[in-house]
């Protein structure tokens, strides 16, 4: 996780779009990394896998 904490076995992509990225690490958690500005989807995925 971001916090560099151990995430659980499983990490699900819960929502991408132009305005950010939000992942469930668990139960009752939700993670949501928002993007600088807005992007397109592809930049949104881009910067969800490769973070400079």
């Amino acid at each position: 996780m971001l916090t560099g904490e151990p995430a659980n076995d499983e990490v699900w992509l819960w929502e991408l779009d132009r305005y950010g990225a939000s992942s469930r690490p668990g139960l009752g958690h939700l993670v949501r990394v928002p993007w600088p500005t807005p992007a397109a989807l592809e930049r949104a995925l881009t910067c969800l896998m490769c973070p400079s």
